[in-house]
């Protein structure tokens, strides 16, 4: 069983965010990849075409670049996901890819301009946190062979000490997901004053994605004040 538990002290100070959360399990890998490539690249090259001046200007994006600067995080060091994507799709191009699991929820995330993101759950605690770092928390980042400092005050996804997602962007091996992963966790971050409503189409599309393409027994929560706690 596994709890994922949003810090009463996050909510507190940032009152609309909702953390949606698939948890998605019995995965059949590649199974739908021609598909989720279709997917992929449309919804790639739907976002190419906005003539907005640049991707931290989106309607969607800024209120994360005011959020991490009243929380005294650099919007410039660590985008969101969403932002580095619609960056790149922004250049034109081809879509990059990675793997079917991966490219799926890409498209989820570009799909609604939220940040997605997600757990490969084989071997991990049951117990997932998602709340302000703290002195003692440890990152090691996916892309560098040096640890790095973790300041307390960011925002973090959370194993006991050991930091797995810094700030919605930011990845560490653990529970990486790859191409045969099987049971997974998919996690969105949303804010703004219509959080609820998005928050309920990204859950629907991660869902049912997981389950169409997948085939995967798939349960979802939001998290938000007076619902801080899942067990799935």
């Amino acid at each position: 069983m596994l709890t994922v538990r949003l810090s009463g002290e996050l909510i507190a100070s940032v009152p609309d965010l909702r953390i949606v959360l698939v948890r998605a399990t019995d995965i059949v890998p590649g199974t739908a990849s021609v598909e989720i490539a279709i997917g992929w690249e449309e919804t790639w090259e739907a976002c190419s075409r906005w003539d907005g001046q640049n991707a931290q200007s989106h309607p969607r994006i800024a209120p994360w670049r005011a959020l991490f600067t009243t929380l005294g995080i650099s919007g410039k060091k660590y985008p969101v996901s969403v932002e580095a994507i619609l960056r790149r799709a922004l250049r034109g191009g081809p879509p990059f890819q990675v793997n079917p699991l991966v490219d799926f929820y890409n498209t989820v995330s570009l799909r609604h301009l939220v940040p997605v993101g997600s757990f490969d759950l084989r071997g991990l605690p049951d117990l997932l946190e998602v709340r302000f770092a703290r002195n003692g928390d440890h990152f090691q980042p996916l892309d560098s062979a040096e640890p790095e400092d973790v300041h307390p005050g960011h925002l973090v996804y959370a194993l006991g000490t050991d930091v797995i997602t810094l700030n919605f962007w930011r990845q560490s091996s653990l529970g990486l997901v790859d191409g045969a992963s099987s049971d997974v966790l998919f996690a969105s971050e949303l804010i703004g004053s219509d959080s609820d409503v998005a928050a309920r189409k990204v859950a629907e599309d991660l869902a049912d994605g997981a389950a169409r393409y997948f085939g995967a027994c798939v349960s979802a929560a939001i998290l938000g004040p007076g619902n801080e706690e899942r067990v799935f």
